[in-house]
């Protein structure tokens, strides 16, 4: 089984026999493997490029400058994660990582109850990485552009108005991670992260030309999703399940250690605002009265917060703020 490659070009550029095609290969695509390349996204190359140096640079830092912006450190869950810190399919995960998000506080009512989830993120030191937070930033801004028009698609996908999931994405919560994955002993029984699937929504992932992401088909075969210049990965996360009620799958997905190469990643999860409430699209009676906090995925059925959910998520991982 190959891994589709979707021109997504029109749904940022319009035309209306175009965006039909498109539409149609992405709903295949998350009824049936749910993983798919991206081209035509609008993300000139050399963006991607000072990204990924971005993340060698980062990783290349010292251990005491890196841990000076631990995710330990922030009250807002932004910052750097430790090898073997995380835990994914009851084994470590063999990669290190930092977190940035949105800069933001809200005295939005609906909010409070999430408001560890935000504030300020944690750069490297302008003098030792010159321009590193200006990439990010900007960055992440160009792929909220490309996370809309995915929504779009989406939506178009399960023949609702092209505009349905908008307002659930402004202001949207989405997080950008650089990952990195040392090489490990062939004899080691270790992964970079297991099998899981991503508990947002989209996962718009950028990586270097070593390889190791493997998605699992629907008969339990896990195939290669080898790096294609200038394309992205999208991964399926289970919200989108949880509207769908399984139409469209989440991903599963895991990332095997090179025996002799680092690997470095760039993940940018597209994710709705924290007070987005989560339901069936099929269940227009549920409201927020009927909300109830998600912790695992079989609560998936229930209507939840956004919000809360990802915080469960992330107190779960590194522990409660």
């Amino acid at each position: 089984m190959e891994i589709p490659q979707i021109d997504i070009s029109p749904l940022i550029n319009g035309g209306i026999e175009e965006v039909h095609e498109v539409i149609t290969q992405i709903k295949m695509a998350c009824e049936g493997i749910s993983c798919f390349y991206i081209t035509g996204h609008g993300i000139d190359e050399s963006m991607i490029a000072d990204v990924m140096k971005c993340g060698q640079d980062f990783f290349n830092l010292p251990m005491d400058k890196k841990v000076n912006l631990s995710l330990k450190k922030s009250s807002a869950y932004r910052g750097y994660i430790q090898l073997g810190s995380e835990r994914t399919a009851s084994k470590v995960d063999v990669k290190e990582g930092i977190y940035f998000g949105p800069d933001s506080s809200s005295d939005d009512p609906d909010v409070a109850a999430c408001e560890p989830m935000l504030g300020a993120n944690q750069f490297p030191d302008e003098k030792e990485l010159p321009g590193f937070e200006a990439t990010i930033k900007a960055y992440m801004h160009k792929m909220s552009l490309v996370g809309h028009a995915m929504m779009k698609g989406l939506a178009l996908g399960l023949e609702l108005s092209d505009d349905f999931f908008h307002d659930k994405f402004n202001p949207a919560f989405s997080l950008l991670a650089l990952w990195h994955y040392p090489p490990v002993p062939a004899e080691l029984d270790s992964w970079g992260v297991g099998p899981h699937t991503d508990y947002g929504v989209l996962t718009l992932l950028i990586q270097d030309d070593v390889g190791g992401l493997q998605v699992e088909t629907s008969n339990g075969e896990w195939i290669d999703v080898p790096p294609i210049p200038g394309t992205f990965v999208v991964n399926v996360g289970d919200v989108v399940e949880a509207w769908t009620e399984g139409q469209f799958h989440a991903t599963i997905h895991r990332v095997k250690n090179s025996t002799s190469k680092h690997r470095i990643s760039a993940p940018f999860f597209f994710q709705p605002g924290l007070d987005c409430l989560i339901k069936s699209l099929h269940d227009v009676e549920a409201t927020d009265s009927a909300c109830k906090t998600s912790s695992t995925k079989l609560a998936l059925n229930k209507p939840f917060k956004f919000g809360e959910y990802v915080l469960n998520k992330f107190e779960k991982s590194y522990g409660k703020r």
